[in-house]
């Protein structure tokens, strides 16, 4: 059945389509955005994975901060925004490389409402 979770719609909402623009961004031309739910220890567990570019290590502990962008153009918001709006839900978020050796993956959990 449903993973119900309190959270403030339209925050999450800018938090999920955040995330699947760049996952959309990191694959370029042609490859694949994979979004998966699950409940576990109380928590809604949310991935979102990409088989786009894989980012470099000395990146990927910055990817959360202010400012810190690897888009031409981009602001280096987004995330900072991501990571901001899934703490004050009370929830965790972390990015690494995906295992197979392509893209990207967005891990995130949210206390499950009434838990």
């Amino acid at each position: 059945g449903p993973i119900l979770v309190r959270v403030d719609e339209n925050k999450m909402q800018q938090v999920i389509l955040n995330l699947l623009r760049n996952a959309a961004d990191a694959i370029e031309k042609k490859g694949v955005i994979t979004v998966t739910t699950q409940k576990k220890e109380g928590k809604a567990h949310i991935d979102i994975l990409d088989t786009g570019r894989v980012i470099p290590k000395d990146m990927i502990k910055k990817v959360f901060d202010p400012f810190f962008t690897t888009k031409e153009g981009g602001t280096g918001l987004g995330l900072s925004i991501c990571y901001s709006i899934i703490k004050a839900h009370k929830g965790e978020v972390r990015i690494a490389n995906n295992m197979l050796g392509r893209g990207a993956v967005v891990s995130m959990n949210l206390p499950v409402a009434g838990e």
